[in-house]
């Protein structure tokens, strides 16, 4: 009796198991692939990721740093324009050297000293106009030396040029008016301040209406012999 059928049959199965590994094997293996392929993917975008973060903080980093110098200059402008308004303060005691060196100070004209010289009261007790100031200080320049009624006579002059259309109408431009009083020309008047005397003698013209000038519209200065 053969047995040729139980070998077929043997075959078959073991050819049925042989195709269901390799099956089984090219299942796996292209899982396999699927996961390589999925894991590379997401290698990628993470990469990708990283690199859009990157490029944010570099854009960021570079508007901060434009910001950051835009403040610096507009600092920079500020400062220089603040040190170019600020006021420059000559020290006393350089201007005293220059003066004693020879080099005198710019003259002020006589609007210009009217506006820096200010009000100042030297009696006690009483508070002096501007004009009563000028004109004790313009007897002080012309007449230092002289008694009481000299000094009166300086200021009575002055007086009578304001009176007169020859010369201009306030005491201010009769004092400052150029070519006219010799202290006032070469800086003396600018240097020295009305004594006890020089207001006496203003109170002698003011308030006593002392004028012994007969009108006049000069005098003659004792220091250097000229017509005043």
């Amino acid at each position: 009796m053969k047995s040729y059928p139980i070998q077929v049959r043997e075959s078959r199965s073991w050819e049925r198991n042989a195709r269901g590994q390799r099956r089984t094997q090219a299942g796996n293996a292209k899982a396999f692939s699927l996961r390589e392929a999925g894991s590379h993917s997401l290698r990628v975008a993470y990469a990708k990721k990283k690199r859009r973060i990157r490029r944010k903080r570099l854009r960021a980093a570079r508007r901060a740093a434009v910001i950051f110098a835009a403040i610096l200059i507009a600092a920079a402008i500020i400062c220089k324009i603040m040190a170019a308004e600020e006021p420059v303060e000559v020290p006393v005691e350089e201007i005293q050297q220059e003066t004693e060196a020879g080099e005198l100070p710019h003259k002020a004209t006589g609007p210009e000293r009217a506006q820096q010289e200010p009000i100042q009261e030297t009696r006690s007790g009483s508070g002096n106009s501007r004009n009563e100031y000028l004109l004790a200080r313009l007897a002080m320049a012309e007449a230092e030396g002289e008694c009481i009624e000299g000094k009166a006579m300086v200021i009575r002059v002055v007086l009578n040029r304001e009176e007169s259309s020859a010369f201009p109408d306030t005491i201010e431009e009769v004092i400052f008016e150029d070519g006219q009083f010799t202290p006032v020309e070469n800086g003396r008047f600018d240097r020295v301040e009305p004594n006890a005397e020089c207001w006496a003698a203003l109170d002698m013209v003011l308030i006593d209406k002392w004028d012994e000038s007969e009108g006049a519209l000069y005098f003659e200065a004792v220091y250097n012999g000229e017509n005043t």
